[in-house]
């Protein structure tokens, strides 16, 4: 496949995520017969998933979907076989709402964005969908979304059995009551039937439940880490760009109370206005200021090697990626 010549704020962020190598094709800058070209050896997709709210006094509103772009990038990058696609930015937020700069979907208008991007997709031919997640309230719309893409498929497929409109189904016209007069005979069994769309396989994953990742994250800031406007994701954009500026916080930090992580999981907060009553400068049990561009290096490298290595494991289960 051609591979185009990096535009200059990719260059910029490369040589600020440290590393050097081949740039892999991003969807939005592919040409239609070289996504053609990228199908002929894989049909995996790579999908990261972020968000376009507060994070903190200091952190970039763009900030979860910077982080998993910059690690689906360098992944790409370095491994030279991953397509990624846009990252979708827009995400369920209403619990940051009450801070400017936040834009929240409903989940349902999350879950449908979702499915629509993937039946896109199916339809030129990718059939693995692997979605790296950088927002905790993503998870929970992205599943429902993969359920109803596996649901829809099966209905509407033509060999089903219990498909109304199967042809081998009650109400199709090899298995119909009508099928059987004289003047509307069965077809042939060798006659030619809708094609069954392929089964298609899903993968999500959060960049902070790698394993090696998680271990290095909670090495370097413990409790400090939190949960919203964490230094691990501070130092990662930190390392991706200049333009994040220094912790500033004027609250003192203080630790989650015990359980609340567990309680909260995938963002499981509380209405706008009560959240930020909770939490008034943005961070929720983070420490920001722990966050450097070294860590951030770091951080990047090991969530890029790890999600290289289980994308290309997740494609090639089922033959989806050639040698």
């Amino acid at each position: 496949m051609r591979r185009r010549r990096p535009p200059p704020w990719w260059r910029a962020a490369a040589d600020a995520g440290g590393w050097t190598g081949k740039i892999e094709v991003r969807l939005e800058l592919s040409t239609w017969p070289e996504v053609e070209a990228c199908l002929e050896r894989s049909t995996g997709i790579l999908i990261p998933l972020g968000s376009t709210e507060q994070h903190g006094p200091t952190g970039l509103i763009g900030t979860d979907a910077l982080v998993a772009e910059g690690i689906a990038f360098r992944a790409a990058a370095e491994s030279g076989d991953i397509l990624v696609a846009p990252t979708l930015a827009y995400a369920p937020a209403q619990f940051n709402l009450a801070f400017p700069g936040t834009v929240s979907l409903s989940a349902g208008t999350f879950a449908l964005v979702v499915r629509d991007v993937v039946d896109s997709l199916a339809r030129s031919g990718f059939t693995a969908f692997y979605f790296l997640n950088g927002h905790g309230a993503n998870i929970a719309p992205v599943r429902c979304a993969c359920h109803d893409l596996h649901q829809r498929r099966v209905l509407a497929s033509p060999g089903d059995p219990g498909n109304p409109a199967s042809p081998t189904g009650p109400t199709g016209s090899m298995g119909s009551e009508d099928s059987a007069r004289p003047e509307n005979p069965a077809p042939p069994r060798t006659a030619a039937l809708p094609r069954t769309p392929p089964p298609l396989r899903f993968r999500l994953k959060s960049w902070w439940e790698f394993p090696e990742t998680d271990a290095l994250r909670r090495r370097l800031y413990g409790e400090g880490e939190g949960m919203h406007a964490t230094p691990s994701e501070i130092s990662i954009t930190r390392a991706l760009s200049a333009a994040v500026p220094p912790e500033r916080s004027t609250t003192p930090w203080s630790p989650l109370p015990a359980g609340y992580l567990r309680d909260h999981a995938e963002d499981a907060h509380e209405d706008a206005r009560v959240h930020r009553t909770a939490f008034p400068d943005g961070r929720v049990g983070s420490n920001p200021a722990l966050s450097s561009a070294e860590d951030g290096h770091a951080l990047l490298a090991t969530a890029a090697r790890e999600l290289a290595a289980d994308y290309r494991r997740f494609v090639g289960e089922a033959g989806q990626m050639k040698p």
